[in-house]
């Protein structure tokens, strides 16, 4: 599934993607999104039981796992409200449905990372919907 340079290369997406940047970037996460999301179902099919690739995989195979988990919480976290569009609507719901697979992956660490983003989520939900 990884090669070691994709785990490289999806650690310096994770750094720029984190990145909280003036509206005037906005259109750049957009794009960066896009073109993760379009390369990524090419290298997992959407559906794949992370978890077990998980289990099964090797030490590279575990870490990109581990690493796609940070990409998406860093970059929904910082990005999200930037992604809601009509163009983005499908490949933000496969983000989420790739997160929720890496949430059930049996490792402290990769359930950390995910967890806390459910928790940013489920925050911003709350306040959003002005139940507080």
């Amino acid at each position: 599934m990884a090669a070691p340079s994709r785990n490289i290369t999806l650690q310096c997406l994770t750094e720029i993607g984190s990145l909280t940047l003036g509206p005037e970037h906005n259109q750049y996460f957009e794009r960066l999104f896009h073109q993760f999301m379009t390369q990524l179902v090419q290298i997992i099919p959407p559906g794949i039981d992370l978890r077990r690739a998980y289990d099964q995989g090797s030490e590279d195979e575990q870490n990109f796992i581990q690493n796609l988990g940070l990409f998406f919480a860093g970059f929904l976290k910082a990005h999200i409200a930037f992604v809601e569009t009509p163009d983005l609507k499908l490949a933000l719901l496969e983000a989420l449905k790739y997160l929720a697979s890496i949430s059930t992956v049996d490792d402290d660490e990769v359930f950390k990372i995910c967890l806390e983003y459910w928790n940013h989520l489920a925050s911003d939900l709350y306040h959003e919907y002005g139940i507080c």
